[in-house]
């Protein structure tokens, strides 16, 4: 998907989420292509938008070989592929190492999103009180579905009442795995696995430069100015 494609995936699932969001509803978008579908859903829908920074948990077994054995979010619990874990016979010794590198990596993350939308703030910043809020976590794919697993997981530890999560491209595994976690799972196509995480690998192929996170803030900040601005009487 290059940016245009995102840009009309976001346009679609903002068209399709708009008989069910709720003017307070707050779109959480998660970095970094999830950002740029997200904007557009934030400005169809003229909805407040914020980031939601999300890392997988990288494990190695005792071969050396490594994988995404699972994702965290700001402010969630940890979410496993425990399948994955067993494979690759890694203990628990190797699972907190894994933990305890992906926070250091969230905490650099949440520190660079200075101010990016309406929560996000520098380092130190108190995590944002989404309590009472319905909250739409917005990304551009879930495969595997762990990443926005982890993303809802997040948002429901905050306080988010009403949990939709929206995905451009997702695999029915990853809709099997976040469907219990939300009210409602809404995505523009269903693809087998095996063809979601190629056309998923190739989307940095086609995206010139890559989206860095200085692109994520000023993404969007844009979109939250306009959600700002007095609705049309």
């Amino acid at each position: 998907m290059s940016l245009a494609v995102l840009r009309i995936a976001g346009r679609r699932l903002a068209d399709d989420l708009s008989g069910q969001a709720d003017p307070r509803s707050l779109v959480l978008a998660i970095p970094r292509r999830g950002a740029v579908v997200a904007r557009q859903v934030a400005l169809r829908l003229r909805l407040h938008v914020d980031v939601l920074p999300v890392t997988p948990i990288v494990v190695a077994g005792p071969s050396g070989v490594e994988a995404t054995a699972g994702a965290l979010a700001m402010w969630g619990t940890p979410v496993l592929d425990d399948d994955l874990r067993r494979h690759l016979e890694v203990d628990d010794d190797g699972v907190a190492t894994a933990l305890a590198l992906a926070r250091v990596r969230l905490g650099a993350r949440w520190a660079r999103w200075d101010g990016a939308a309406g929560h996000a703030g520098a380092a130190g910043a108190a995590p944002p009180s989404l309590a009472g809020v319905p909250v739409i976590v917005v990304d551009d794919a879930a495969i595997s579905g762990l990443t926005m697993a982890a993303a809802v997981d997040g948002a429901r530890a905050r306080g988010a009442t009403r949990l939709v999560a929206a995905v451009a491209m997702a695999t029915p595994e990853a809709v099997e795995r976040i469907r219990g976690r939300v009210d409602a799972v809404v995505t523009l196509e269903l693809v087998a696995r095996h063809l979601a995480a190629s056309r998923h690998a190739a989307v940095a192929h086609h995206i010139h430069p890559p989206i860095d996170d200085d692109d994520v803030g000023s993404m969007l900040r844009d979109a939250e100015r306009a959600a700002a601005e007095p609705r049309a009487s």
